[in-house]
């Protein structure tokens, strides 16, 4: 019998179109982000593949890094 992959699926998610269209009008990659963020990488790929995951003190600072608006942060469902 094939080996069976197990694991979470990805769907498309509220929190990471918005902090991805946010790092895209920042200008800035997710290595940079990840650095001034004080998060490993690999962290917050992990983190951007399944939001549910994130803290909130690692969404503060990326809000921060990213000088996000207040209506934006707004849209993110706590």
């Amino acid at each position: 019998m094939p080996a069976v992959k197990l694991g979470r699926v990805q769907k498309p998610d509220p929190i990471r179109g918005i902090i991805e269209g946010s790092i895209i009008n920042a200008g800035i990659t997710k290595k940079i982000l990840a650095k001034k963020t004080g998060m490993a990488y690999s962290t917050l790929c992990d983190r951007m593949n399944h939001p549910e995951d994130f803290r909130r003190g690692e969404l503060k600072r990326i809000f921060s890094v990213l000088e996000m608006t207040d209506e934006e942060k707004q849209r993110i469902p706590w």
